[in-house]
């Protein structure tokens, strides 16, 4: 798979006349190593397990709401901005829906 995304950043760079690099982790030790710290206030079913529930709202502070990278218990790869993009409009529809009912 990493083969395959440097191929295709290679193919980008070659159409806007630029070079492309893989991060140095990955030329070094075959490893990719994300700078992009995660975590801090999981989403969880119970307080117990996490700070947040599965609709982004704060265990037992019923209207305080965490929609950011903070509610992914974990580094997810290569670059989490899609990830945590989709999970705050996930948990945005959630705020809203709340709001609406």
């Amino acid at each position: 798979m990493t083969d395959a995304m440097i191929q295709a950043m290679d193919s980008v760079a070659d159409v806007y006349g630029g070079t492309a690099a893989p991060l140095y982790t990955w030329t070094a030790f075959q490893r990719i190593v994300t700078v992009h710290p995660l975590g801090g206030c999981h989403l969880s079913e119970t307080p117990e397990r996490g700070v947040v529930s599965l609709d982004g709202q704060v265990h037992n502070y019923p209207g305080l709401y965490v929609a950011d990278g903070s509610v992914i218990p974990s580094s997810i790869g290569f670059h989490p901005v899609m990830t945590i993009s989709a999970i705050a409009e996930r948990l945005a529809e959630s705020v809203v829906s709340s709001f609406a009912n």
